[in-house]
């Protein structure tokens, strides 16, 4: 429940996460599914967030390449994903309509004004279709990792969309998932939807896996730990450069006098808010939180669950002993 409260409070749908949990308070004990019914409501919140005309195929991609991810391609790691574009549908690549006009003799005041004409007006203008990416590409060194190599540009299906790096996305830490986008609002809240998909619910799911049983143990911890250490070590140097009044450093949240969203950490690779700061910092607390408990009752999981343990990568499971990071925040160091 926490956890939950949390998200929809960073994320702008406490409102409607309050509605649903005043329902469940009616429910009765054992027929109430929390998450599910947390979810459902962040699609409510979500699908009000529509795409324009001309760029509805942008949600359809990136729903299908993080289902594609999600049910069938499995990486060892969905916490952060490091994948070549063209092992997704479509290369990640969605179709953008763009309006050309023809060469015009006319010179160029008539072709600028055929170019800015209102759409209906638009009958004698070449509607051409170019293939745009569906993320962000986030290949340089980041808080979240160190550049990636660039690989030759890859085309998929025609026509090259400008994918030359692999496609990295930190789903652990969804709405935040580039490391080199760290300002407020998250830019994944930008991920909108269309009459059929809706790829910031379904990365949403994803994401709230990792507090829980199942989506837990599926994930290699190893990769996870990399990860925080990164971000660790990529600011320990704002962390100690902060010389403002309005933020403090308490039990490793950023306590501020002000806006969370506006202030925050300047660092050589981008600006930092404090809300992405705390919420990045909770996301790895309430994941490693889950695996200690998860490895203190081995014994008394379900059968599915103890088989997702046995068949688990992660030496820590493997050795039935703790698990190296501490669960609490202010521990975590």
């Amino acid at each position: 429940m926490q956890q939950w409260t949390e998200i929809a409070a960073a994320m702008g749908w406490s409102e409607a996460l309050d509605d649903t949990l005043n329902g469940l308070r009616r429910c009765r004990m054992g027929f109430c599914d929390v998450s599910t019914e947390a979810l459902a409501a962040f699609q409510q919140h979500a699908d009000r967030q529509r795409e324009g005309d001309v760029r509805t195929d942008r949600a359809r991609i990136r729903d299908i390449a993080l289902e594609h991810l999600f049910t069938k391609t499995r990486p060892r790691s969905l916490w952060q994903v490091v994948i070549s574009a063209d092992s997704l549908p479509e290369g990640a690549c969605f179709n953008l309509a763009t309006w050309q006009s023809p060469p015009l003799t006319a010179g160029q005041d008539s072709q600028l004004e055929a170019q800015t004409r209102s759409a209906p007006d638009r009958s004698d203008l070449n509607i051409v279709i170019r293939p745009k990416r569906a993320f962000l590409a986030d290949a340089g060194p980041s808080y979240f990792g160190d550049a990636t190599p660039e690989t030759a540009p890859i085309k998929n299906n025609g026509p090259l969309c400008g994918w030359n790096t692999p496609l990295r996305l930190s789903l652990g830490t969804f709405p935040w998932v580039y490391g080199h986008r760290l300002q407020s609002p998250a830019p994944a809240l930008a991920w909108k939807s269309n009459a059929a998909h809706q790829p910031a619910h379904r990365a949403l799911q994803i994401a709230s896996g990792f507090w829980q049983a199942e989506g837990n143990l599926r994930q290699d911890a190893r990769d996870v730990v990399a990860h925080w250490k990164h971000w660790r070590s990529a600011i320990a140097g704002p962390l100690a450069d902060n010389q403002s009044p309005a933020l403090r450093l308490e039990k490793q949240l950023l306590r501020v006098q002000g806006d969370e969203h506006t202030l925050g950490l300047n660092g050589p690779r981008g600006f930092i808010s404090a809300a992405a700061f705390n919420y990045i910092q909770s996301r790895f607390a309430a994941f490693f939180a889950m695996r200690r408990a998860l490895i203190r009752a081995r014994h008394r999981l379900i059968p599915e669950l103890r088989t997702l343990a046995d068949q688990s990568p992660d030496p820590c499971i493997a050795a039935r002993r703790p698990f190296a990071p501490l669960a609490r925040l202010d521990e975590l160091h």
